[in-house]
């Protein structure tokens, strides 16, 4: 299996597809919404 990797260093206006792989220098639960996309697949 194969996904896209996209690096993100804000949460904020961020955009990612379902099933992507989230690339962060940190996170705080900020960035839950992102997580919950990250993870669909």
């Amino acid at each position: 299996m194969t996904a896209v990797a996209r690096v993100i260093m804000d949460p904020v206006g961020a955009h990612l597809e379902p099933g992507e792989i989230l690339v962060a220098p940190s996170t705080d639960p900020g960035w839950t919404p992102l997580f919950l996309t990250a993870g669909d697949s």
